[in-house]
């Protein structure tokens, strides 16, 4: 093992609906998508506020952590994902400990909670080929967790884009059965997350939090990839 990481729970959810929002977001990232991981030994990222290394591996892994460019720019931000990077790709496992549970405090303003988001996507994407690196010779199913996570967002801006476009250009006939078939499988994705502890609250409120800002916030975060700002206080 080089390194594990547990559970985090979110410490001011009841402060407002926006934590209320991540507090359930943070309930499917780490009783379902960081299990998944960890079943396959090869957690994708340690999380910042919870983790534990293997010592004898970080001496020799400092001096590529703490020297880190991207496109000629010295990295800031998204250093526990990179950590993690680096450990896959010494072929250790990454382990998910869900009975090691810790607490954070999240954004409780919308302004704030999208500069997060920014800095996490900028290095999430920023971190991609390193990533693609330490899971190169692991189980299949990591490599299309990460393209899921990379892929999606985007496919999804361009599809409302082409219904739009399909609308004004071919006709409304085409495109409501267009989006009877996108609103199908919308359901089927709800059910799942329902069946996984999702309440319908944050369905109704956090598709459209996710297609109407941060979608938009992944986009410009692709074109501003070498920016270091911490984007935080």
């Amino acid at each position: 093992m080089g390194a594990a990481s547990g559970s985090i729970g979110v410490l001011n959810a009841p402060t407002n609906l926006l934590t209320r929002l991540i507090h359930h977001r943070y309930r499917l990232r780490f009783q379902v998508e960081r299990p998944a991981q960890g079943f396959f030994t090869s957690l994708l990222c340690c999380s910042g506020p919870f983790a534990v290394y293997r010592r004898s591996l970080l001496a020799g892994l400092w001096p590529r952590y703490l020297t880190q460019t991207f496109a000629g720019v010295r990295c800031t931000n998204g250093d526990d994902l990179h950590l993690t990077n680096l450990i896959l790709a010494t072929g250790r496992q990454v382990l998910f400990e869900p009975r090691a549970v810790a607490s954070t405090w999240v954004p409780r303003t919308l302004r704030l909670y999208l500069r997060q988001q920014l800095r996490w996507n900028r290095s999430f994407y920023r971190e991609l080929r390193w990533t693609f690196a330490g899971i190169r010779s692991r189980h299949p199913y990591l490599a299309l967790d990460v393209l899921a996570r990379a892929l999606l967002p985007l496919l999804l801006a361009a599809a409302l884009v082409l219904l739009a476009s399909e609308g004004l250009l071919v006709g409304w006939e085409l495109l409501a059965a267009d989006l009877t078939l996108a609103v199908a499988m919308l359901c089927l994705t709800a059910a799942f997350l329902l069946a996984h502890g999702a309440s319908v609250s944050f369905l109704l409120l956090y598709g459209p939090l996710h297609m109407g800002l941060l979608v938009p916030v992944r986009v410009w975060a692709l074109l501003t990839l070498a920016d270091p700002c911490w984007e935080t206080r």
